[in-house]
């Protein structure tokens, strides 16, 4: 009897230890979303809980939001697409559900003037590069008067448009020398550019694109100089100029923008200003969406 007790006992015992060790534990570590070039290839689906959240508040459950948000991978390409209604466009197309979804030949004939953000249509390969004009450093001040290696060669806007004759031009400049430069005098080079522009090549369709936001961490390690402040003025006034000189001006700003205003993490570079591949697809989404 002794040791049928003990037995019963160890039995008992050995239970309870299994049940302690099947319990699960509570973890404060906070759930962290994929960066959206670190999804695995099969097709998963990520909840967002906030589309402007951060990947270490995203978990926040104060914050919710139903829609989720499918992440695949192309079959013919490196580059993650996203498909889905997170970002919905709310001017007057408000039905415009920003999913990459153009056609690379719309813009065979186009012409992309930019800076070192608009050198990431060509080398991600997204656009070829006998399409885009750009360069690191470029602003709207110093546009006019540099020469960018392009398929032509070592080349000036003006001349370049002269060769090209493209069926449309869109600039996008004043991200590098936001920090610095005033917003108005950036605002009338880029008239220049424009005027420069109608003059090289009168066929052309000019169109002007907003500059993208940053994200808040960047806005925040520059707080001295109101960084996103100055972007919405400075997309203001260009706004303003577009409609005086009556051409298309695109707002691409606030497809890349989270709830409280700032560069979406999921489209954002780890600097804070620059684009994810998928980032330059849906804008091309949002130009032929616009433009068609």
């Amino acid at each position: 009897m002794k040791f049928r007790a003990k037995a019963v006992f160890s039995l008992l015992l050995t239970a309870l230890l299994l049940t302690g060790c099947g319990t699960a534990v509570a973890s404060d570590t906070p759930e962290v979303l994929p960066s959206i070039d670190e999804v695995p290839g099969e097709a998963v689906s990520v909840e967002v809980k906030n589309a402007g959240a951060s990947p270490e508040n995203a978990a926040d459950s104060s914050v919710t939001s139903p829609d989720k948000v499918d992440i695949i991978r192309d079959e013919n390409e490196d580059v993650l697409t996203q498909q889905g209604p997170a970002y919905i466009d709310s001017s007057d197309k408000g039905e415009f559900s920003y999913t990459p979804d153009y056609d690379k030949e719309f813009f065979d004939d186009d012409l992309f003037i930019g800076d070192s953000i608009s050198t990431g249509y060509s080398g991600y390969g997204i656009i070829d590069e006998k399409n885009v004009f750009a360069k690191i450093g470029l602003n709207p001040l110093t546009a006019l008067d540099t020469e960018v290696t392009t398929t032509n060669g070592d080349i000036l806007l003006e001349d370049e448009l002269r060769i090209t004759q493209p069926k449309r031009a869109y600039i996008m400049l004043g991200s590098n020398g936001i920090d610095w430069l005033a917003c108005s005098n950036m605002r009338d080079a880029i008239g220049d550019i424009i005027d420069a522009a109608a003059a090289a090549s009168p066929d052309t369709q000019i169109v002007c694109l907003s500059i993208p936001p940053v994200t808040k961490e960047y806005d925040e390690a520059n707080e001295e100089l109101d960084v996103m402040d100055k972007i919405n003025t400075y997309n203001e006034l260009l706004e303003q100029l577009c409609g005086d000189k009556g051409i298309t001006y695109i707002d691409i700003t606030t497809m890349l923008e989270d709830n409280e205003g700032y560069f979406v993490y999921y489209y954002a570079e780890s600097d804070g200003m620059h684009f994810k591949p998928t980032a330059y697809k849906m804008l091309l989404s949002k130009i032929q969406y616009t433009l068609s």
